[in-house]
């Protein structure tokens, strides 16, 4: 769900909000409930279990709003209709040059699109473009974007399979003052002539009409939009398909998001969505994703609190509440992920001895609210009960489990104490964070060349806030005579203990690699290739958030990680098993990158843009970004271009795991108080 200015909807508005959406969604034959799975979250749980559980719950259609290569192949062999999604980041891109679209369809769908691989339906293009509050920014980039990505299809040989879509908010929809009935309604005055546009592009395609509906919401003032509305039926399009690509109910930041309503509401909406009833003015199927499948505790907050609670599983994969997705009671319920791995049970909390008059208390759990996720205190939340010192504590473990339990991040000012007494109560729940997130957001450097060495656990003091343990082993320098020192970031499943299997990151060139470990000894193969103390600089970091599983490879010509099942090289196309003069032989001839060219220096970006464009087409950050020059991955400090919601002078915060958006007013930034810094 894209973020919005929203209010939340009187009560019984909301009531007869649900009775609408319901009676309006008609079915026909053989059908099922599909989901969306987002990945804004700290600490992810690995794909191919996700995956496995989708699977377990029965759920036969996802939708995802990124490409994501792990995820991909993930679902790679399962039959699961899959829509994947081009951001609205790219709409300019994928606009303006077609083969940029032929490129991200050759990448994205041909790759993954062939017997026995990923079943890709839909090609989302943008998500609820035309939202009020973007102010028009992507009204000109949405429907020559759409065909520009249909046409690639098309041409890949694709297009009876998979068709390129918009997925709208209900807020394109209007009913007149005079009539505020959903028969009478229309599109937007000012959008309504491109998205009858868009909609006889999609119906020439056969390609469906997509509609996010959000009852929770009030979007506006409208509080619904209708699915058999006057508009198709006088408009020649009476039999397009029509699906709804979002519609939920959270669970928790606001009163009126809980379990209860959410159980009730999406429980109501498979079981009409299922039972092949429907309105005399519109039967035929259609298709439902709920939203969403897990939460995403790092999701923006701006449209309120609940925005972090729309799953119907936890951030670990429970059940939140029983669910029948059969819609005739067929099933006792959801199917948990399984075999997740959890840190060490151990909270942080308020030292019992501190007074809650205490000068420096809320000033640390304002900080530690700012770096983690405190929405479950919030007015008629799930927490809100709790005294001040159980705010206080819980504020402080959110911090902890986000920081991977780090002893050192249990602290604040000597007000705080690590326990293993689980401080939890029936309403409200302290959690213990998943192990998996401690490798996936491992500093990210880069690999050296592998020799055999072996090494001892030290902390440099340059080095020790950074969120794992470093090996460090001194080489002589061949005919120099002297010799430096360098450092291999490694991490364990359990931060705590360097045991079992372990992420090591050195100082060479950008990869990864998997290696394992004797439980008594940390033995290391690090790199003939070192980094001096000067050359590590720490802002210069990319926190990832793919894992690398057994039998993945790197690239030996251009460094790049690639999945098990691949013989060559995705990006260069060097064989898995090539020979030294091979492998000279690809890193010579690379020609992705031209003279020019440049490298995203964004945090989480880092993409390759040809010499030609002034923004990255990926996330917008400026080629000449504030702070180091191109080519050398900085930190969040970087200007933005042609973000929606955005306004002249708005600002990134620079601050390590902030980033967030502040308007030019402020002097500092208004979640984790960083000083404004580097003009932005």
């Amino acid at each position: 769900m894209e973020e919005m200015q929203t209010g939340l909807c009187d009560y019984n508005n909301v009531v007869l909000l649900l009775f609408v959406v319901m009676m309006k969604m008609a079915t026909v034959g053989s059908s099922s409930v599909g989901v969306n799975w987002g990945t804004m979250a700290s600490h992810q749980l690995p794909p191919q279990n996700v995956v496995d559980m989708l699977k377990d719950n029965g759920f036969d259609k996802v939708k995802l709003f990124e490409a994501d290569e792990s995820i991909l192949e993930a679902l790679c062999g399962t039959d699961i209709e899959v829509m994947l999604a081009v951001p609205n980041y790219m709409l300019e891109e994928m606009s303006l040059d077609s083969g940029a679209a032929a490129s991200w369809v050759e990448a994205n769908l041909t790759a993954y699109a062939y017997p026995g691989g990923v079943n890709i339906r839909y090609v989302a293009v943008g998500n609820e473009p035309f939202l009020r509050t973007y102010n028009g920014t992507y009204l000109q980039l949405t429907l020559p974007a759409l065909r520009n990505i249909q046409e690639a299809i098309n041409r890949a040989g694709l297009g009876s399979q998979i068709k390129a879509i918009v997925p709208f908010n209900a807020d394109i929809y209007n009913s007149p003052d005079s009539n505020q009935v959903p028969s009478a309604g229309d599109f937007r005055p000012e959008i309504r002539d491109l998205t009858v546009q868009i909609i006889q592009y999609l119906y020439s395609n056969d390609a469906p009409f997509v509609v996010n509906i959000y009852p929770f919401l009030c979007l506006y003032g409208n509080t619904y939009f209708p699915l058999d509305f006057a508009f198709f039926d006088g408009s020649r399009y009476p039999d397009i398909k029509i699906i709804v690509g979002e519609v939920g109910w959270p669970t928790d930041g606001d009163k009126h998001a809980n379990i209860q309503n959410a159980k009730r509401f999406n429980q109501g909406l498979v079981r009409h969505a299922l039972s092949g009833e429907g309105t005399p003015a519109r039967k035929g199927k259609i298709d439902v994703y709920l939203f969403s499948l897990i939460d995403e505790n790092a999701k923006s907050i701006d449209p309120g609190s609940f925005e972090r609670h729309w799953g119907i599983f936890e951030f670990d994969g429970k059940p939140k509440y029983e669910l029948d997705l059969s819609g005739v009671q067929a099933n006792k319920g959801l199917v948990a992920v399984q075999g997740v791995r959890y840190m060490v049970r151990r909270w942080c909390i308020l030292n019992p001895h501190v007074k809650d008059t205490d000068q420096g208390l809320r000033g640390n759990v304002d900080y530690a609210c700012s770096l983690s996720d405190c929405t479950a205190l919030g007015y008629g939340s799930s927490c809100n009960h709790l005294s001040v010192q159980g705010n206080a504590s819980y504020a402080f473990n959110m911090y902890y489990q986000f920081k991977n339990q780090n002893e050192g991040d249990c602290d604040f000012s000597g007000l705080a104490m690590i326990t293993d007494v689980d401080p939890s109560d029936d309403r409200c729940q302290f959690p213990i964070m998943i192990a998996y997130g401690v490798a996936e957001n491992c500093v990210h450097w880069r690999l050296a060349s592998l020799t055999a060495v072996s090494g001892t656990v030290e902390y440099p003091a340059y080095l020790s806030h950074l969120p794992c343990a470093f090996v460090s082993s001194r080489q002589e320098i061949h005919g120099i005579g002297s010799s430096k020192e360098s450092y291999t970031c490694i991490i364990a499943a359990d931060s705590t203990t360097l045991t079992g299997t372990i992420q090591a990151y050195s100082s060479s060139t950008k990869g990864s690699l998997q290696l394992t470990q004797n439980p008594r000894n940390v033995v290391l193969q690090l790199g003939s290739t070192h980094m001096h103390q000067s050359d590590f600089r720490p802002p210069h970091l990319i926190f990832v958030n793919k894992m690398n599983r057994e039998g993945d490879w790197m690239c030996p010509a251009c460094q790049h990680l690639n999945f098990k099942k691949r013989d060559s090289c995705q990006r260069c196309s060097c064989p898995k098993y090539a020979t030294g003069a091979e492998v000279s032989s690809y890193a010579a001839a690379k020609t992705e990158v031209l003279a020019g060219d440049w490298y995203c220096g964004a945090m989480n970006c880092g993409v390759h843009n040809y010499a030609s464009r002034t923004t990255c087409y990926r996330c917008g950050a400026s080629k000449d970004y504030c702070g180091y020059g191109a080519g050398i991955m900085a930190s969040a400090g970087y200007a933005y271009h042609a973000i929606p919601g955005w306004k002249t002078g708005d600002w990134i915060c620079t601050r390590l795991g902030c980033g967030m958006h502040n308007y030019a007013s402020r002097t500092e930034c208004y979640k984790c108080k960083t000083a404004r810094d580097c003009g932005n």
